[in-house]
């Protein structure tokens, strides 16, 4: 069955592989990822808002992972393609097992970020900056359970809590029809093309 993605999800995931080209990066990482869901401009992010209550400090976070992204080897030219690494390919598999954790249907931000947080992809550079801000698993936990209110996401535009709590917002990400081509790294490069992004597609051409 294939990974269901809420629509700011979708479309995090296609800045992120702007953000590959734009660096001129053959590989897509989880930073690409990270940094495209806490950049400045997504300021209704729950994913900042569930940082920003962890205490963590996201200017700082998006300038770290912007001197990561910078370390990343470049590839120039026409020709050069971008591919799923095989930490992101961990990604999208840990984040959607997070997701039936918490009893969503749709995957999200904060499931990136918790799957980040786990023992798998302790050694990634995002873990490593997230953990540098003093972010456990179970600091960051609490904070998305604190800001959605004991919702769960049971569509692709996720509804904010209904609660009190001024620090949960309104996510209204406008539906955009995303087409992908990122095809794998490693074995046969496959090209993934579809109206949105294919997590079970990429993971595929990963095995």
């Amino acid at each position: 069955m294939a990974q269901k993605l809420t629509n700011a999800t979708q479309e995090a995931l296609q800045r992120a592989q702007a953000e590959a080209i734009r660096h001129e990066n053959q590989e897509l990482t989880p930073e690409h990822v990270l940094f495209a869901l806490v950049s400045e401009g997504e300021s209704e992010s729950l994913v900042r808002a569930t940082l920003e209550l962890a205490e963590v400090r996201v200017p700082a976070l998006v300038q770290a992972l912007e001197g990561e992204l910078r370390k990343l080897p470049r590839v120039s030219g026409a020709s050069a393609q971008v591919y799923g690494s095989h930490a992101l390919s961990s990604l999208l598999v840990l984040a959607e097992d997070e997701a039936k954790k918490l009893g969503d249907e749709f995957t999200s931000g904060e499931h990136f970020v918790l799957a980040l947080l786990t023992s798998r992809l302790s050694d990634t550079p995002s873990a490593r900056l997230l953990k540098a801000q003093g972010l456990s698993r179970e600091k960051y936990s609490l904070a998305v359970e604190k800001a959605r209110g004991g919702q769960k996401i049971q569509d692709a535009i996720p509804r904010a809590s209904s609660g009190p709590s001024k620090n949960t917002p309104a996510i209204s990400p406008r539906p955009r029809e995303i087409r992908s081509s990122i095809p794998s790294s490693a074995g046969t490069k496959k090209s993934v093309e579809s109206s949105k992004f294919s997590p079970a597609a990429l993971k595929t051409t990963l095995c």
